[in-house]
């Protein structure tokens, strides 16, 4: 798997210049500047380097359909799981390296807020996984599953998705001057704040985006082809 890694990096060794570039840029202004307003600073910068992670996934996932990458893997003597790891490692290398970096540059804002700064973005990454995830298991499904039965799957796996998304979406949303039925859920906005930024939320959320990782693998296992 390393050398199909270092063979990806290689490749996209011109993409990655602005993302990691504006990262990196924005943590060391950041550190620069003394964190001035940590408040907003801290999970501005959390923000930008989710964001250019999309950025990456993007631009490697589409370069890969282009170039048929899974067919030109597929050719190479590295087994099935091999191949499903190593494509899902490409945006997790970076992410670990945003969130050393992350971690340094913030280590010297005042006040230091572990539960923000440590378990917060552990759970991020949790949502990281999951995310580098998901449009490969719906690429592969099709290719395991024809017809009804992988339209089936999706449904299922992406229900729960869209429901979750939509609750945490109108949970955040609400403040005390939200409508009546929002402020409804502020108690449940607190307790979800709570529980991400504790070890108990960083540790439920890696293992959800560990375990759709893993379905990620399985199903691109279970491939009947692997043509384009």
């Amino acid at each position: 798997m390393g050398r199909l890694l270092k063979a990806e990096l290689y490749d996209m060794r011109v993409a990655l210049l602005i993302p990691v570039g504006v990262a990196l840029f924005t943590i060391v202004v950041n550190v620069v500047l003394g964190w001035q307003n940590p408040e907003q600073d801290i999970p501005g910068a959390r923000s930008v380097m989710a964001s250019m992670a999309g950025i990456l996934y993007i631009m490697r996932f589409t370069k890969a359909i282009a170039e048929k990458r899974d067919r030109r893997v597929a050719l190479l003597p590295v087994s099935v799981t091999i191949a499903g790891l190593s494509r899902l490692m490409f945006i997790l290398i970076y992410w670990i390296v945003f969130l050393i970096l992350y971690w340094l540059g913030s280590s010297i804002a005042r006040p230091y807020k572990a539960n923000e700064i440590i378990w917060e973005t552990l759970a991020f990454t949790g949502v990281i996984l999951a995310a580098n995830a998901y449009p490969y298991i719906h690429r592969d499904l099709p290719r395991c599953y024809p017809g009804k039965s992988a339209a089936m799957l999706m449904m299922i796996l992406y229900f729960p998705v869209f429901i979750i998304g939509f609750l945490l979406l109108n949970t955040f949303a609400a403040n005390e001057q939200s409508w009546e039925i929002l402020r409804k859920l502020l108690p449940i906005k607190y307790a979800i704040s709570g529980t991400i930024q504790a070890p108990i939320g960083a540790f439920l959320f890696i293992l959800l985006g560990t375990g759709i990782t893993l379905l990620s693998v399985v199903f691109y296992g279970r491939r009947e082809v692997y043509l384009d």
